[in-house]
């Protein structure tokens, strides 16, 4: 990275890539709590998934801020991040116009039923953050020296891909799909990202220590 040669202490990539970690965390930390406590409050989903949908906004404004600071550091990133602001405004614009309305389906999964251009909001949000991301660790994985930031690089790296195309497909593909084939398909899509984390995070640092 810019730095990655440098003595300077105050390089601000990694706190930025941790203020992305914390911003998806919560905003995925909101989604997951009020679908633990409010599965049967149609209308308390629905405020969840509004109070969690700014923190998709930060996460893809940060992250298309630490893709200017690492690799763009003479050019402004502003005009892109009002963009992309404005993008989130007019999201939750129409998720207030015609809010969510999020219901239990029969497999017991939970479908946000969003609004076209709510969910198109949320989609180029999301790609904006991923693919951020991707290129992020894919330029990581090209240039690390050792061999566990190149794993480590890996695993965010697939983990973006498999985002982008979970997404497009819940939010594009399946949009007008019956609620059962749109829940399985998250969930799915879910269970294997949180596989590879897993995997790539606790399963295999612990067997290389038992080796």
């Amino acid at each position: 990275f810019r730095k990655v040669h440098t003595r300077e202490p105050k390089s601000r990539v990694g706190f930025l890539l941790g203020l992305c970690f914390f911003a998806t965390a919560l905003h995925n930390g909101i989604l997951g709590f009020g679908t633990l406590f409010f599965a049967t409050s149609p209308g308390a989903l629905s405020l969840v998934s509004i109070i969690a949908y700014p923190f998709l906004v930060i996460f893809a404004v940060l992250s298309l801020y630490t893709v200017y600071y690492i690799f763009l550091p003479h050019a402004s990133p502003y005009f892109a991040i009002v963009a992309t602001l404005m993008l989130g405004v007019g999201g939750l614009v129409a998720s207030l116009n015609d809010l969510p309305r999020p219901f239990v389906t029969i497999e017991k999964g939970i479908d946000w039923d969003l609004n076209l251009l709510f969910a198109l909001a949320m989609l180029y949000l999301f790609l904006i953050s991923l693919s951020a991301f991707l290129y992020i660790f894919w330029q990581l994985f090209r240039r690390a020296e050792t061999r566990e930031i190149r794993i480590l690089s890996f695993i965010i790296t697939t983990t973006a891909v498999l985002g982008i195309v979970n997404v497009f497909v819940r939010l594009v593909v399946l949009h007008g799909a019956p609620a059962s084939v749109r829940t399985t398909a998250l969930d799915i899509g879910i269970g294997t990202l949180g596989a590879i984390f897993v995997i790539g995070f606790i399963v295999v640092p612990l067997v290389r220590g038992l080796i």
